[in-house]
């Protein structure tokens, strides 16, 4: 199928793709990505570019624009998921941004738990898995926190977050030890994220790409596991 029969039977290009570069074929055609069936051979088929860049400019789909059920079109497979956690945890860091990467694979994924602003190493919290928080996610002044080049979205997002809600602080005269908690948070997220960036751009161009797109193979593989259908209520024929 040609790649214009793609676009006109999905009347795609009402829908922009966000983060993809305007020169690029796939720039109007979320849906095309989007819709059951239209994996990342069919489109690469269809625009003859190779699978593996197609795959990353899904991802971009999927990290730039809302979580939705059409997540669960594209599973991440095991061996792209290992392949991913082999060049992050090299890349883990604590919570003043020193590295403290994973010994392996398997320390990363059994000694650990996925947490929304990146991995923590808490026993309880990791028994609970990631929902047992003794300081409520207030991960940045944790020494169990271990965050990596994954997690940066979210963290930027969740700056953005706690400076709005402090600003809603100072609105509303909260007491002093409020604003000061949000304002220490906002530092202490930010100094993280500057510093893991900071790393990034000190990386051979080869290297700092295979980290971005480990980051995002590793962020599509954590929603598609939170991922939840709505339960279903089955009706009788006879009932309609």
């Amino acid at each position: 199928m040609a790649w214009d029969q793609l676009v006109a039977r999905t009347r795609s290009r009402s829908q922009p793709l966000l983060g993809i570069d305007d020169e690029t074929p796939l720039h109007n055609d979320a849906l095309v990505l989007h819709r059951p069936g239209h994996d990342a051979n069919t489109v690469a088929d269809a625009t003859g570019r190779l699978a593996s860049t197609i795959r990353y400019l899904i991802k971009d789909l999927m990290d730039y624009r809302m979580i939705s059920t059409t997540m669960s079109y594209y599973q991440v497979s095991q061996q792209r998921k290992r392949e991913a956690i082999t060049a992050m945890r090299r890349h883990s860091v604590d919570r003043s941004g020193r590295p403290v990467p994973f010994a392996s694979n398997a320390d990363y994924e059994a000694q650990s738990v996925a947490v929304p602003f990146g991995n923590c190493r808490e026993p309880s919290n990791i028994k609970a898995g990631g929902k047992a928080c003794p300081i409520r996610f207030q991960c940045a002044g944790c020494g169990f926190y271990r965050p990596d080049p994954s997690y940066l979205p979210a963290i930027e997002e969740h700056v953005n977050s706690l400076r709005a809600d402090r600003e809603t602080a100072l609105a509303m005269v909260a007491d002093d030890f409020v604003v000061r908690n949000l304002g220490d948070q906002i530092t202490a997220f930010t100094t993280v994220a500057d510093t893991m960036r900071e790393r990034l751009g000190g990386l051979p161009e080869d290297e700092r790409e295979e980290i971005e797109q480990a980051s995002s193979v590793l962020r599509k593989a954590r929603a598609t596991r939170d991922h939840k259908l709505l339960p279903l209520t089955v009706i009788p024929k006879e009932a309609r």
